[in-house]
Protein backbone atom coordinates (compact mmCIF):
# COMPACT_ATOMS: atom_id res chain seq x y z
CA UNK A 1 0.00 0.00 0.00
CA UNK A 2 0.87 3.49 -0.40
CA UNK A 3 0.54 6.41 1.87
CA UNK A 4 -0.77 9.53 -0.59
CA UNK A 5 1.17 12.81 -0.86
CA UNK A 6 -1.75 14.38 -2.02
CA UNK A 7 -4.05 13.15 0.92
CA UNK A 8 -1.94 11.39 3.44
CA UNK A 9 -4.32 8.26 3.22
CA UNK A 10 -3.51 4.60 3.11
CA UNK A 11 -4.24 3.45 -0.48
CA UNK A 12 -3.95 0.90 -2.68
CA UNK A 13 -1.42 1.49 -5.62
CA UNK A 14 -3.59 3.39 -8.17
CA UNK A 15 -3.14 5.00 -11.31
CA UNK A 16 -4.41 5.98 -14.46
CA UNK A 17 -3.85 4.34 -18.22
CA UNK A 18 -1.62 5.93 -20.65
CA UNK A 19 -3.21 6.33 -23.65
CA UNK A 20 -3.88 3.24 -25.83
CA UNK A 21 -2.50 0.92 -22.90
CA UNK A 22 -4.44 -1.98 -21.38
CA UNK A 23 -5.45 -2.36 -18.04
CA UNK A 24 -3.54 -5.28 -16.66
CA UNK A 25 -0.34 -3.39 -18.50
CA UNK A 26 -1.41 -0.10 -16.55
CA UNK A 27 -1.32 -1.75 -13.36
CA UNK A 28 2.06 -3.18 -13.56
CA UNK A 29 3.52 0.00 -14.56
CA UNK A 30 1.66 1.83 -11.86
CA UNK A 31 2.69 -0.43 -8.89
CA UNK A 32 6.60 -0.26 -10.09
CA UNK A 33 6.66 3.76 -10.50
CA UNK A 34 4.95 4.09 -7.24
CA UNK A 35 6.57 1.45 -5.21
CA UNK A 36 9.46 -0.26 -6.97
CA UNK A 37 7.80 -3.46 -6.95
CA UNK A 38 6.93 -5.88 -9.86
CA UNK A 39 3.96 -7.87 -9.90
CA UNK A 40 2.20 -9.63 -12.69
CA UNK A 41 -1.76 -9.45 -12.51
CA UNK A 42 -3.52 -12.31 -11.90
CA UNK A 43 -7.19 -11.64 -12.37
CA UNK A 44 -9.94 -8.62 -12.15
CA UNK A 45 -11.66 -8.17 -9.16
CA UNK A 46 -14.55 -5.44 -9.45
CA UNK A 47 -15.47 -2.85 -11.99
CA UNK A 48 -17.29 0.78 -10.95
CA UNK A 49 -17.15 4.24 -11.60
CA UNK A 50 -17.18 6.31 -8.92
CA UNK A 51 -18.76 9.53 -7.20
CA UNK A 52 -18.02 12.81 -9.22
CA UNK A 53 -15.05 14.31 -8.40
CA UNK A 54 -13.43 18.00 -9.12
CA UNK A 55 -9.54 18.18 -9.84
CA UNK A 56 -7.73 21.17 -7.82
CA UNK A 57 -8.33 22.65 -11.79
CA UNK A 58 -11.64 22.61 -11.54
CA UNK A 59 -12.24 19.59 -13.96
CA UNK A 60 -14.59 17.14 -13.62
CA UNK A 61 -13.81 13.99 -13.28
CA UNK A 62 -16.29 10.76 -12.86
CA UNK A 63 -13.29 7.96 -12.61
CA UNK A 64 -13.64 4.56 -13.88
CA UNK A 65 -12.05 2.00 -11.33
CA UNK A 66 -10.74 -1.38 -12.30
CA UNK A 67 -9.63 -3.42 -9.35
CA UNK A 68 -6.82 -5.68 -10.30
CA UNK A 69 -5.65 -8.69 -8.04
CA UNK A 70 -2.01 -8.57 -8.32
CA UNK A 71 0.75 -11.15 -7.25
CA UNK A 72 3.72 -9.79 -5.64
CA UNK A 73 6.83 -10.73 -8.46
CA UNK A 74 10.08 -9.12 -6.83
CA UNK A 75 11.60 -5.72 -5.61
CA UNK A 76 12.05 -3.81 -2.41
CA UNK A 77 9.10 -1.66 -1.19
CA UNK A 78 10.13 1.82 -1.51
CA UNK A 79 8.75 5.43 -2.24
CA UNK A 80 9.36 5.41 -6.13
CA UNK A 81 7.74 8.92 -6.80
CA UNK A 82 6.23 11.89 -5.77
CA UNK A 83 2.75 10.62 -4.97
CA UNK A 84 3.41 8.81 -2.09
CA UNK A 85 5.14 9.41 0.97
CA UNK A 86 5.64 6.33 2.75
CA UNK A 87 5.01 2.22 1.33
CA UNK A 88 4.01 -0.31 3.27
CA UNK A 89 2.67 -4.00 3.80
CA UNK A 90 -0.22 -4.86 5.95
CA UNK A 91 -1.88 -8.12 7.61
CA UNK A 92 -5.44 -8.41 5.80
CA UNK A 93 -6.34 -7.67 9.88
CA UNK A 94 -4.53 -4.64 10.35
CA UNK A 95 -4.99 -2.94 7.00
CA UNK A 96 -5.42 1.38 7.69
CA UNK A 97 -9.28 2.27 6.41
CA UNK A 98 -9.10 2.34 2.99
CA UNK A 99 -11.68 3.91 0.26
CA UNK A 100 -15.34 1.67 0.06
CA UNK A 101 -13.73 0.62 -3.55
CA UNK A 102 -10.96 -0.74 -2.48
CA UNK A 103 -11.66 -1.86 0.59
CA UNK A 104 -14.38 -3.97 -1.54
CA UNK A 105 -11.70 -5.23 -3.60
CA UNK A 106 -9.74 -6.60 -0.70
CA UNK A 107 -13.17 -7.79 0.63
CA UNK A 108 -13.15 -9.92 -2.18
CA UNK A 109 -9.83 -11.28 -2.76
CA UNK A 110 -10.28 -12.53 1.22
CA UNK A 111 -13.95 -13.94 0.94
CA UNK A 112 -11.69 -16.16 -2.14
CA UNK A 113 -14.03 -15.94 -4.83
CA UNK A 114 -13.62 -16.10 -8.81
CA UNK A 115 -16.26 -13.75 -9.84
CA UNK A 116 -16.21 -10.04 -10.61
CA UNK A 117 -18.25 -7.61 -8.89
CA UNK A 118 -20.32 -5.23 -11.31
CA UNK A 119 -20.96 -2.09 -9.50
CA UNK A 120 -24.15 -1.45 -11.21
CA UNK A 121 -26.12 -4.44 -10.19
CA UNK A 122 -24.00 -5.75 -7.29
CA UNK A 123 -23.62 -9.07 -9.46
CA UNK A 124 -20.87 -11.46 -8.73
CA UNK A 125 -20.37 -13.46 -11.81
CA UNK A 126 -20.03 -16.90 -11.03
CA UNK A 127 -16.52 -18.72 -11.23
CA UNK A 128 -15.52 -19.88 -14.86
Amino acid sequence: MVRRSDTAEWALTTGCLEPGEQPATGAVREVWEETGIEVTVERLLAVEALDLAVAPNGDQIHWLCVGLLCRYGGGTARVNDDESVAVGWFAAEALPPLPPHQARCVSLVLAGGRGVWLAESGFTSPSV
